[in-house]
């Protein structure tokens, strides 16, 4: 599972990364499956945790689609906690963020929000990171006990970044400034593996920590003489072997939680519960951290250039609405991924809400995935767009291999296009 998830496929990531292979240009290159997959941290993380997995397959088959999820994404988020995502011009000229923060609850599983000022920043040197490793593995148990594995996953994810940042030569010998990128972007990830490798049952945080600052620490004072020699081409094997040497630490933790929990937390797929709504904040009577984004959900932009288009939460005397205005290609209102309904294949969904919208299209959709959120299958209700507002119902069986049913709105070529009171529930 995780061996061939880099596919040649288009992604939703259509402009080049302004800093070289640092964001998503090394995962258009390849192409990643996954609509949850969110590759803009740097890429190393996601080929150690990779390596590590690869050495560990009952585990792989015991996470099932949340390895490859922890792989391409969970591993990445504290790269990804950040206010600027989701806004314009903020990391690349001329072009809005993909939000991914809000579409991975990010800020909740690092423990930080920097645009409220909550929570408590870790930095990602060694002598800071730590304090995420630890903590962030201490929330994973905590989620594991309480029966929440995919919560428990992710924060193993945010560990996972912590431990490998560690390893970082950069990181490790706190370079910052102009050297610090090509110092540790990995041109060629290929060697990055640890076949034969045999994680330990156990880890101990603080001497692993120790080990991986002074063995990249070493080869950081090659890597810095190389590059004031210009001789970048030769700095690979000194990263190779730091990235290795983080891929078995990961290992050897991911182990660990894995054999203190493969017997209380099972991620095979469930019926969703009959006659319960399953929308959370369907109404978006709550904001989120910013109140025109609600609370549980995420915008999206199919054109992130266009400065023009808006689709945000407006608060009304009758509660609350999703509005969107000067809509040229698709925009959209989803749930958050840990928000999304799941459910098992066979199972029959609707999906209603009210819609206005004059001219141009606006209505409900529902895209149908596996557990790694690879799409299986898409609906859509267009509203008549007479101007009036409309309760569209939308009716959606999960396919075979479905296990995911992300539901929302959605509207392109229309100058105006609203939505409220949306729902979802299994249909009787």
């Amino acid at each position: 599972m995780v061996d061939c998830d880099l596919v040649c496929l288009p992604t939703r990531f259509r402009e080049p990364a302004p800093r070289g292979p640092y964001l998503w240009d090394w995962a258009n290159e390849g192409g990643l499956r996954g609509l949850g997959y969110a590759p803009t941290s740097m890429a190393g993380h996601h080929f150690i945790t990779r390596a590590a997995l690869q050495v560990l397959p009952e585990t792989v088959a015991w996470l099932r689609g949340e390895a490859r999820l922890l792989t391409w994404c969970y591993c990445g988020f504290p790269d990804m906690n950040w206010a600027q995502y989701g806004t314009f011009g903020t990391e690349i000229k001329g072009a809005r963020m993909p939000d991914s923060r809000r579409e991975w609850e990010i800020s909740r599983y690092c423990r930080y929000n920097q645009l409220l000022g909550e929570g408590h920043f870790i930095g990602h040197h060694p002598k800071q990171a730590i304090a995420g490793v630890e903590g962030r593995y201490q929330d994973a148990c905590r989620a594991a006990e309480a029966g929440e594995g995919r919560d428990a996953i992710r924060f193993l994810g945010a560990a996972t970044h912590y431990l490998e940042d560690c390893g970082s030569p950069p990181h490790a010998a706190e370079i910052g400034g102009p050297r610090h990128m090509p110092a540790e972007s990995v041109r060629d990830p290929s060697g990055i593996a640890i076949p034969g490798y045999r994680p330990a049952t156990s880890i101990d945080f603080p001497r692993t920590v120790g080990h991986l600052e002074a063995f990249a620490i070493e080869r950081c004072q090659h890597i810095l003489r190389l590059l004031e020699e210009e001789r970048i081409a030769e700095i690979l094997p000194y990263q190779i072997a730091c990235a290795n040497e983080c891929a078995k630490a990961v290992a050897d933790m991911v182990n660990q939680f894995f054999l203190a929990y493969r017997d209380r937390i099972d991620f095979a797929p469930q019926p969703a519960p009959v006659g319960v709504e399953l929308l959370h904040n369907g109404d978006f009577a709550v904001a989120g951290d910013a109140p025109t984004c609600p609370d549980g959900w995420v915008m999206y932009w199919e054109d992130r250039a266009d400065a023009q288009v808006s689709i945000e939460r407006v608060s009304t005397p009758d509660g609350a609405e999703i509005v969107a205005r000067d809509v040229r290609e698709r925009v959209a209102c989803l749930p958050t991924w840990p928000r999304v309904v799941r459910g098992v294949p066979g199972q029959a969904f609707v999906v209603a809400g009210e819609v206005c919208c004059s001219g141009g299209e606006a209505g409900l959709e529902a895209i149908c995935m596996d557990d790694a959120t690879c799409p299986v299958a898409e609906a859509r209700k267009p509203a008549s767009g007479t101007g009036e507002w409309e309760m569209l119902e939308l009716t959606v069986t999960l396919p075979a291999k479905g296990e995911i049913l992300r539901p929302g709105v959605y509207a392109r070529g229309t100058s105006m296009a609203r939505f409220r009171n949306l729902s979802v529930q299994v249909r009787a």
